[in-house]
């Protein structure tokens, strides 16, 4: 897992590589780079594996954080974004690194925050810039 950077530039890249988003039946793989990829998953199911056990989780937003971040001599680059995610069932989830996957594509590390909403609902967010 040490060679799984977050990146200004994308979600996640690996072994220098950018990782791009892809779509396996429903499922996704979490290496989104573009705010409006990861857009049109909201609403999808996940799970999520921390140290203190398991839970299901459902894309609820992805937010806009600012304008895409200019590169010099490249022009624009990506759009910072947050993405909530709403526990669903399971283990209460707390603040950290957890690991995300879908419908048996290969679990990523996502850092999160958590917190308890007025609903009673555990909702993370990522920040993805």
């Amino acid at each position: 897992m040490d060679n799984i950077i977050v990146s200004r530039r994308s979600v996640l890249q690996t072994s220098g590589g950018a990782l791009a988003a892809t779509a396996s039946g429903s499922g996704i793989a979490f290496a989104a780079t573009e705010f409006d990829a990861m857009r049109s998953r909201i609403g999808e199911r996940l799970t999520v594996q921390s140290a203190d056990g398991s839970a299901a989780v459902t894309i609820e937003d992805v937010v806009r954080l600012g304008d895409p971040v200019r590169k010099p001599f490249a022009g624009i680059g990506r759009t910072p974004f947050a993405v909530v995610f709403r526990q669903e069932a399971g283990d209460r989830i707390d603040a950290g690194t957890h690991l995300f996957s879908s419908d048996g594509l290969i679990a990523q590390p996502i850092m999160v925050s958590a917190h308890e909403s007025d609903d009673g609902r555990v909702r993370m967010e990522a920040v993805f810039n």
